[in-house]
């Protein structure tokens, strides 16, 4: 993204966040978790009120999760970011979410609940938590590639839906024949909306192909016609226009790079040895 410049974020360094005292509040959280209307919530209330709503298991998941990922940036050593790359890094993010003027951005950090000071802070573990992303993934990157490089092929389809098995199969006796194209005989007798444009589907990756429809083009090829196919209660004639081969580019990549982090990580936390203390499970 394009280097644009900001006026300095003058007052940003305080807090913002709409409770005034929790900056405060958080740094003695040994008496307690949080005040109602004069009442200390202790840590260990706050945790059955979580337990009780259900709420608890989601709670304790984004501390662990967060918690690794800490300990992997802090066991691979990786440093934290200079500070024009973390600047960068930040003028991009108000770019992407609009946040172009310091008003904007304030609301933005109070429904956040951050203070600017606090904000910085998670951006630069984003950043190393990128870093660490990339030193995870890296190595085992061209192998997943290879493995899901058919599943992320592109099919470019078109179709033709009827209720009748028969209509079905003579249109795909026309098609075979060479008497007629395809879309025009979507446009004649399919039955769905796409028909007013010759039953062009676009593109759809393989992986993203509900299981039936996958097998029936495991073995395709360009310009084939695969069908009558049973869906539901209707009959399917499908062509296949375009076979798109897979390429590792930046934006492959990169979503790439998230399934097998998301995956390590799910991994790491299955692996890890997890005991609640709260009272009642505490040793008598």
């Amino acid at each position: 993204m394009d280097n644009i410049p900001f006026a300095p974020l003058e007052g940003t360094n305080q807090s913002v966040f709409p409770f005034p005292e929790l900056d405060r509040s958080v740094q003695s959280v040994d008496s307690g978790l949080l005040e109602i209307d004069g009442e200390i919530i202790s840590i260990e209330r706050g945790l059955a009120y979580l337990k009780n709503s259900g709420e608890l298991p989601k709670f304790l998941l984004e501390i662990t999760r967060q918690y690794l990922l800490e300990k992997e940036v802090r066991e691979r050593a990786i440093a934290e970011p200079s500070l024009e790359v973390l600047e960068q890094f930040i003028l991009e993010l108000r770019m992407q979410q609009g946040l172009t003027t310091i008003d904007k951005f304030q609301t933005w950090l109070a429904s956040q609940g951050l203070s600017y000071h606090d904000f910085r802070e998670k951006m630069k573990f984003l950043i190393q938590i990128e870093t660490c992303k990339t030193n995870i993934t890296e190595p085992q990157l061209e192998s997943y590639f290879l493995e899901q490089q058919k599943n992320l092929e592109k099919l470019v389809l078109s179709r033709i839906v009827v209720d009748s098995s028969q209509i079905a199969q003579d249109l795909k006796d026309k098609l075979e024949k060479g008497s007629v194209d395809f879309p025009q005989l979507a446009k004649e007798y399919s039955i769905v909306d796409d028909a007013v444009i010759g039953g062009a589907l676009g593109s759809v990756s393989r992986g993203d192909l509900p299981k039936e429809i996958a097998l029936s083009l495991e073995n395709c090829t360009a310009g084939q016609i695969i069908g009558p196919l049973v869906i539901e209660t209707r009959y399917c004639l499908l062509k296949v226009e375009e076979i798109i081969p897979a390429q590792l580019d930046n934006s492959l990549k990169q979503a790439l790079q998230i399934e097998l982090f998301n995956q390590w990580l799910k991994n790491r936390i299955q692996s890890a040895n997890l005991q609640v203390l709260l009272s009642e499970n505490k040793p008598q």
